[in-house]
């Protein structure tokens, strides 16, 4: 008896670890909120995050399926790439108060971010900064989504925001890597396309696409969308 009662555990807790790490690359879910619609006092809805990599301790890499917002990379001029820009210290600081409740900010990891910038054509690396939410590098972006996959989508609060062009909501979103001309930060342009020289870092309504990673023990936050 007592060895049928250690067998049960054992395949209930095996079950239990297997479908917290049953996350695959592509897969949809839900985490946190953040306003969706285009109107005046919009309620926080779940974020959608497409996972782009499980690594080898179990923490689940996500990106937002969507941009969530149009934001400026910098409000001012441009000063130390990623490390001093506006759009970090907003996604570290009032975004994830905002959109994560206390168990799921414990749940987020703090990743060491390599921050990088284009010479020549070659992406090279520099300082590394400490983040929970963050943005994509160039080299990122390509390892992760082919060119067709890189056309974002917007909300409609985000294309409220400026995140849109002339067919429709969506645009172009930022990455953390600087551009090859000074003052200028590269991103994904809307035809799913590395934009090199970079976007002038105060410009208006460039799409912002969070990613982040989730600790193996957090997993269990995370709901898969309903197909």
């Amino acid at each position: 008896m007592r060895f049928l009662i250690q067998l049960f555990l054992a395949v209930l807790f095996s079950s239990a670890a297997a479908n917290a790490q049953a996350a695959l690359p592509g897969e949809i879910y839900l985490f946190g909120r953040y306003y969706q619609a285009a109107r005046e006092n919009a309620p926080l809805e779940p974020i959608e995050w497409q996972v782009l990599e499980v690594e080898e301790d179990g923490t689940v890499f996500m990106a937002a399926s969507h941009a969530i917002d149009g934001r400026r990379f910098n409000d001012s001029s441009y000063k130390g790439g990623w490390e001093k820009s506006s759009l970090r210290a907003w996604l570290n600081g009032e975004f994830l108060a905002m959109a994560f409740s206390d168990e799921e900010k414990k749940a987020i990891k703090e990743s060491n971010i390599e921050n990088s910038r284009l010479w020549l054509l070659f992406e090279t690396e520099q300082n590394l900064t400490s983040d929970r939410i963050f943005l994509l590098s160039l080299k990122e972006a390509k390892k992760y989504f082919k060119t067709e996959q890189r056309k974002l989508p917007a909300t409609e609060y985000a294309s409220m925001h400026l995140c849109r062009n002339l067919f429709g909501p969506g645009g172009s979103w930022w990455l953390r890597t600087s551009g090859l001309m000074p003052g200028r930060v590269c991103s994904i342009d809307i035809n799913g396309m590395p934009f090199l020289p970079g976007a002038p870092a105060n410009s208006d309504g460039g799409c912002v696409r969070p990613a982040l990673r989730i600790k193996p023990d957090g997993i269990k936050l995370l709901r898969r969308k309903a197909d």
